[in-house]
């Protein structure tokens, strides 16, 4: 994970933040709990919390619960290079629609194992059919879209929608 302490960052929206050592977890920093995979779906991990570090940006810009992720991997490398943090909110299946044309972290999940997996990529619902394809936005092209659907024993969701980027400078 970068380290992040005494690093400028670069907000997509154009605004640059400095991280300082003094950085301290508070209800308005948002918590980096680990990495995503750009690229196939991977193992999710998070973070132990004694290891996690925060960006002291105001978590209740982007809503409560939310979160960053490091991406790993180049199947988003044109939107978002390897390193890049992520700054997420949880997404709400019960109450939200899915979110088309926007970036996504999405879960696989194997009812056998019980095994997580993640990846991030833009989801967008195709016209011809109506259902839903996570996107990759890669210089790579061995990236394909993945279909957002149960694959047999395997439950494909989405888990938040990203907010925000953040990239070293």
């Amino acid at each position: 994970l970068l380290r992040l302490r005494q690093r400028s960052l670069e907000i997509e929206e154009s605004r640059v933040v400095t991280i300082s050592s003094k950085a301290s977890l508070t209800d308005s920093a948002v918590r980096i709990l680990g990495a995503v995979e750009a690229g196939v779906f991977r193992e999710a991990f998070e973070i132990p919390l004694e290891d996690q570090e925060t960006l002291p940006i105001g978590s209740e810009r982007y809503g409560p619960g939310a979160f960053a992720l490091e991406v790993r991997g180049d199947s988003m490398d044109k939107r978002f290079p390897s390193g890049t943090l992520l700054i997420c909110r949880p997404f709400d299946a019960e109450s939200e629609r899915l979110p088309d044309n926007k970036f996504v972290i999405a879960m696989r999940r194997d009812a056998r194992t019980d095994q997580v997996e993640a990846t991030v990529k833009r989801l967008v619902r195709t016209a011809s059919s109506g259902s839903y394809v996570l996107i990759p936005e890669s210089h790579n092209p061995v990236h394909a879209p993945l279909p957002l659907e149960d694959l047999g024993e395997f439950s494909v969701y989405v888990f938040a929608v990203v907010v925000a980027a953040v990239t070293a400078v």
